[in-house]
């Protein structure tokens, strides 16, 4: 794994599954929508506390209480002990792996002579007996390649120290078959999911086909006993686990063969398998260094479903996806959980370059999840389309549609992408058109849906590399191209109402703002006067060195100068207008604002009033 080059010329296997029913998921994730990137430990956190290499495998996960978690992966470059990698424990939220520091930095005790590269990180904790069992990724190095195992381990949470048990798998191909072809074999670091009295591992598994050349399955899965493995486990030792194959759990899992449990599906690397509350099975694995998928199966082993793209990044390498749930327990997956994964910020495994990052995955498909206002954005000459603020200087919202939050009938999904450095659009294309993946921003209709709607169609100014969305098939200007009609939004009376700041002086407004200010904060209001609202104007006056921008709800403006009517705010809560917005004022810069009633934290500022309630 460390800095190896990554083999994705994976065969499609020639072991065949046996035919029987496919029985449905019992709660597939469908209508899967995945959020923003975040980065949650930035390179220069990391290289910080010493994680050089790191996280070089999946993370193993384990809830410490208090909403704190204890986080397991590989430092791949940390030689310690006589051993070329260890093995990081670092303490933390799920907003920042690293809140609380590095608990432990060592290698696997007891880690058997003859391996090049050994470590772990996913982990399986047996609620009983407390024994916590983790996977390890042992490799020996080959010539033009390496050759991947995998073993099991015993975590300590006391000295948050691993000591090595013994084998677990070994792919089919022998190492001196895949040295020969100058090959790899990376079984990846599987997460264990225990299912029906037994414990499973997913990897890919690697052959010689009868034929001769080199194969590998899409997904192989082992399994042994739970109860034996444990007992195995409080003693020190391992029993054999067996791979599945025609039906059948007789395969010794060290270098039996395996049936392909996802044939015709591509190759996997990494795959992160995971039970989720509802039954089923849930798999996340990379099948590039750019892009991971997702499918589901109703018992983990066969049934899985074609595998749906989550993101994909051209410029970046991304690898070891975990995926961990929202909870206090981080092995409870439900409806939304998060895929954390390593990205080098380069096309190349560059550990100067190296951050953890992490997606929020919701299932959407039969649960009502409503509304999410789509807002376009200008700064006068480009556009940017999305259901975030804007936060770069100059752009300010313009228009607001309505998507559907969720997977609805008659709906198809609707894609941020982003094509360079700044053309960022919308598609319905999950690929993104072969361009970076932002978000997944909701669902819009194919067709005029019964609630009012308006056609919205997608525009590109050629020479400036600017993608926008219009209601206009003019496209609002004659030297744009209209590309293609994306669908239909809902109509809205809501207008975006923003909080802009220039470093020194916010301004509130529904309208237009300089290209100092950039945007802080946003809201909506109402855009045409509605039953219990009030108008909002936007008002200003002449402060020492400048003009200060305030909100007032008198037409006067508190005899000041009256700039504009920003739109209408609700008297009292109503629907989804529940966010309560006062009026604040910092003496020391004159300065007027709209926020929360402690005027969001800003030192010196103190709060003159309730102007009413918006939809945050």
């Amino acid at each position: 794994m460390l800095l190896r080059v990554l083999t994705m010329t994976l065969l499609a296997g020639a072991l065949a599954v046996p035919t029987q029913a496919q029985a449905a998921d019992p709660t597939p994730c469908t209508g899967v929508k995945v959020g923003p990137a975040q980065e949650v430990v930035s390179n220069a956190t990391r290289r910080g506390l010493g994680l050089e290499g790191w996280a070089d495998t999946a993370y193993g996960v384990l809830s410490a209480g208090g909403g704190k978690y204890d986080f397991l992966a590989v430092a791949a470059l940390v030689p310690k002990e006589g051993k070329n990698q260890s093995i990081a424990v670092t303490k933390g939220t799920l907003d920042n792996p690293v809140s609380d520091g590095v608990s432990q930095l060592a290698p696997v005790v007891g880690l058997p002579a003859g391996y090049d590269y050994g470590g772990g990180g996913p982990v399986y904790r047996d609620a009983a007996s407390g024994i916590i069992l983790q996977m390890l990724h042992l490799e020996q190095s080959t010539p033009g390649g390496f050759y991947s195992t995998l073993h099991l381990g015993r975590f300590d949470p006391a000295t948050k120290r691993t000591t090595y048990l013994g084998p677990l798998a070994a792919p089919r191909a022998t190492k001196d078959q895949v040295a020969a072809l100058r090959a790899a074999a990376d079984m990846g670091t599987p997460a264990f999911t225990a299912r029906d009295g037994y414990l499973y591992v997913h990897f890919p598994d690697y052959f010689i086909p009868a034929g001769g050349g080199y194969g590998s399955t899409a997904l192989s899965v082992a399994r042994a006993p739970l109860a034996d493995v444990l007992s195995a486990a409080a003693d020190k030792r391992v029993v054999p686990w067996h791979k599945y194959l025609d039906g059948r759990w007789d395969s010794p899992a060290v270098g039996g063969a395996s049936s392909d449990v996802r044939p015709g599906e591509r190759g996997a690397w990494h795959p992160n398998v995971v039970r989720t509350a509802g039954g089923g099975s849930l798999l996340v694995q990379g099948v590039s260094p750019n892009e991971f998928v997702l499918s589901n199966s109703s018992d983990g082993i066969l049934s899985w479903s074609a595998a749906v793209p989550l993101f994909r990044d051209p410029d970046k390498f991304n690898a070891y996806p975990t995926v961990v749930g929202t909870g206090a327990d981080p092995a409870v997956v439900g409806n939304e959980f998060y895929v954390y994964y390593l990205q080098w910020n380069t096309m190349n495994q560059d550990w100067t370059t190296a951050q953890m990052m992490r997606r929020l995955v919701s299932c959407t498909g039969g649960i009502e999840q409503g509304l999410t206002a789509l807002v376009r954005s200008d700064n006068g000459s480009r556009h940017r389309v999305t259901t975030a603020p804007v936060t770069e200087r100059g752009f300010y919202p313009t228009r607001t549609w309505m998507l559907e939050s969720g997977s609805k009938p008659g709906t198809v999904p609707v894609y941020s992408c982003r094509s360079g450095a700044q053309d960022q659009f919308v598609s319905t294309n999950a690929d993104c058109e072969g361009t970076s993946f932002l978000q997944t921003l909701g669902w819009i209709y194919a067709a005029p849906p019964s609630a009012p709607s308006v056609a919205l169609y997608r525009c590109h100014v050629p020479g400036l590399d600017d993608h926008y969305l219009s209601t206009d098939t003019g496209c609002e200007n004659s030297k744009a191209i209209n590309e293609s009609r994306v669908g239909y939004a809902l109509s809205t009376t809501r207008v975006a109402f923003s909080r802009f700041f220039n470093g020194s002086e916010r301004w509130v407004t529904s309208g237009a703002v300089t290209s100092a200010y950039a945007a802080q904060k946003r809201w909506f209001i109402e855009g045409t006067q509605q039953p219990g609202t009030a108008a909002l104007y936007g008002c200003s006056y002449g402060i020492p060195n400048g003009t200060n921008h305030f909100i007032s709800v008198d037409a006067g403006c508190e005899g000041q100068t009256r700039l504009r009517t920003e739109g209408w705010i609700h008297a009292s809560p109503s629907g989804a207008a529940t966010t309560p917005l006062y009026r604040c004022y910092l003496p020391s810069t004159y300065d007027h604002f709209l926020g929360g009633a402690d005027c969001d934290g800003v030192g010196g500022a103190r709060r003159e009033g309730l102007m009413g309630y918006v939809v945050p």
